[in-house]
């Protein structure tokens, strides 16, 4: 038995995206291991882990905002369909920092 199915990987990432999303912006990168959540592999599994020894060391930590009301201006793209081989749709977003 692969000794990855033991493990509750998609569980793990599922919680790291939703923490990205809604109060830790700041693990975003490192909750894309969802993309490897039918391929994963055992340093996958050590990476998700990686992620939250640093959500422990950093629990106190807290986004403070102050000054003037900050300029927030946000972006999108979309590609829809145009990927000959499978025509999936394509999007992405960012926002820039404004100092």
């Amino acid at each position: 038995m692969d000794e990855m199915a033991t493990r509750p990987y998609r569980v793990l990432v599922g919680a790291l995206e939703r923490l990205a999303l809604g109060t830790r912006p700041d693990i975003a990168f490192a909750a894309s291991l969802a993309r490897f959540g039918y391929n994963r592999g055992h340093v996958h599994w050590e990476a998700a882990k990686r992620v939250l020894c640093c959500l422990k060391s950093t629990k106190a930590w807290r986004l403070t905002l102050g000054g003037e009301m900050p300029q927030i201006a946000g972006f999108t793209d979309a590609d829809w369909g145009s990927n000959r081989h499978d025509r999936r749709s394509t999007d992405t977003y960012i926002i820039p920092c404004q100092n």
